[in-house]
C-alpha cells in the first residue's frame, strides 16, 4: 500500500537509530556522493537540518519544472523565506529536528513541501548547499497530472499560513548536546555519529558514519 511520501518518513523514522537522519528520493535524483556534504555539514555545523539546493535541474518535463518553479516562489512569498530552495526534500535532520516538523496540526496532502516552512517558523537553524538533481535513474514519477497534483498542493497553503504564520506556535528546541559528552555517551567520534537515510518506499541505510546500505 502506498500511504505516500511523508508515511515514508515517519516509517523510516520509527526504523531508524540514527542521531543524524537524511531524506531522499528513490528514484537517485538526488546523488547519494552528495549525502556526506550534507552529513557533515549537520554534524560538524551548528545546523538543525541542510538542505541540498538545487542549483542545476535535470528535468525532461518543462511543464513540471515550471510548476515547481511557480509553487517554490510562491512558499517564499507566502511565507517570507529568505531561502533559494524551498522544496527541495534532500535534507539532513538532527533527529529530534525531524520529529518536531512531523508533528504537525492539519491534514495535508503534499506536506513534503513545507518542512522548510515548518523549520523556519520553529525557529531550526538551517543552511542550503548547492547540488544537482539528475534525470530519474529508475522507477517512474507517482504525479501522473501535474496541473492537478498542482492544484491539491496549493489548497494546503491556507491551513499551512494558519499553523505556521497565525499560530505561531514555535516549538522549543531541546538543547544542543556537547561535543565532548557525545563522544564519551555514544563511544564514538563526531564523524563517526550514526546517519540513517530514510526514502519514501523501503530504502533505509543505515551507518556508523557515512558509509551505509544503498537500496533501490
Amino acid at each position: 500500500e502506498n500511504r505516500g511520501i511523508v508515511a515514508g518518513w515517519r516509517s523510516g523514522f520509527e526504523s531508524s537509530r540514527g542521531r543524524v537522519l537524511l531524506t531522499t528520493d528513490a528514484d537517485l535524483q538526488y546523488a547519494p556522493e552528495d549525502v556526506p556534504m550534507l552529513y557533515r555539514e549537520c554534524v560538524d555545523g551548528s545546523w538543525d537540518l541542510v538542505q541540498g539546493w538545487r542549483k542545476k535541474y535535470r528535468e525532461k518535463s518543462q511543464l513540471r519544472k515550471l510548476l515547481s518553479n511557480g509553487f517554490s516562489a510562491i512558499l517564499k512569498l507566502l511565507f517570507f523565506l529568505p531561502i533559494r530552495d524551498v522544496k527541495s526534500g534532500f535534507i539532513a535532520y538532527r533527529r529530534e529536528v525531524l520529529e518536531d516538523i512531523l508533528d504537525y496540526r492539519f491534514h495535508y496532502f503534499s506536506f513534503q513541501s513545507l518542512p522548510t516552512v515548518a523549520a523556519h517558523f520553529k525557529g531550526y537553524r538551517m543552511k542550503q548547499v548547492p547540488i544537482t538533481v539528475h534525470q530519474r535513474f529508475a522507477g517512474a514519477s507517482s504525479i501522473e497530472r501535474p496541473i492537478i497534483f498542482s492544484i491539491r498542493s496549493a489548497l494546503d497553503l491556507p491551513k499551512a499560513l494558519v499553523e505556521y504564520r497565525f499560530l505561531k506556535q514555535r516549538r522549543r528546541r531541546r538543547p544542543r548536546p556537547d561535543p565532548e559528552n557525545s563522544r564519551r555517551r555514544h563511544g564514538r567520534p563526531r564523524d563517526q555519529q550514526q546517519l540513517t537515510i530514510v526514502t519514501p518506499g523501503r530504502a533505509i541505510g543505515r551507518s556508523g558514519g557515512i558509509e551505509g546500505d544503498r537500496r533501490r
